[in-house]
Formats: structure tokens, sequence, C-alpha cells
């Protein structure tokens, strides 16, 4: 329960009223920041505002450099904003980095059957095995 202060309280003499403010944030960690600032980068791409989610995904790109997660979803904007060769190297960053991660793949092979020129490392995969069946 909160105290009450009664009407006409003054504070004692010599000593000004303390200031009302909120407790301070505990500051992010590294982590928490990148997790916070992916979200805030998929809100975005999701409600279809790209060059937001591109701004705020650069962020994350030179604080964390090489995080996989934010390489691919760059590729998912430059995807949508027609920039097909940067979607597909940014994309295919992310493969190297997380190759387990087979959402990365589904969406890399969405790239590669856009039309027009063959891009560098396209269709990577086991020998004899197409990564992008149809």
């Amino acid at each position: 329960m909160v105290p009450e202060i009664q009407v006409g309280a003054v504070p004692a003499a010599g000593r000004p009223a303390p200031e009302v403010t909120s407790p301070p944030e505990p500051p992010a960690s590294g982590l928490q920041r990148i997790a916070q600032l992916m979200q805030l980068a998929t809100g975005h791409e999701q409600a279809g505002r790209l060059a937001e989610a591109e701004s705020v995904l650069r962020v994350i790109i030179a604080e964390a450099g090489d995080h996989p997660p934010a390489l691919h979803l760059m590729g998912i904007v430059a995807f949508r904003m027609n920039r097909i060769d940067e979607a597909s190297r940014l994309m295919e960053r992310s493969l190297a980095l997380a190759p387990m991660e087979a959402v990365y793949y589904r969406n890399v092979c969405e790239v590669y059957r856009v039309p027009g020129p063959v891009r560098r490392g396209a269709r990577r995969g086991p020998p004899g095995r197409d990564p992008c069946p149809r």
C-alpha cells in the first residue's frame, strides 16, 4: 500500500522534497538489445514498413556483425523491395553462417525462382541434389 501524505505537509526544514521519477530501466544486455531490435524489425517487415525494417536491421548488423537472423531478414526485406541480387547475397550469407536453419533454404529457393541472371552460388547443395525442389 502507498503511504498517504497529509494535506499541507511540507518537507523537513532544510531538505527539498525528493524528486519523483520512475525507477530507471536496467540496461539491456547486448543479446537482449539485439533480440528487442529483431522483434522490432520483424514487426516492421510484417507490417510492410520495409524502409523502417531495413534501418533497424542495419543497426543490428552494425552492432552484432554476421547475425544470421538479421542477415536473413534483411534478405527478405531486399526481396520484397525487388532487390533480388542483394536478397540472394544476404540469404546465402545467412545460410553459410547457420546451415541448419531449414526455413533459410526455403526462403532462398523463392529468391532463386525469380527470373533473372544466374546468381553466384545459386542452387548450392549436395552434389546431384537440387536444394530447391519443386
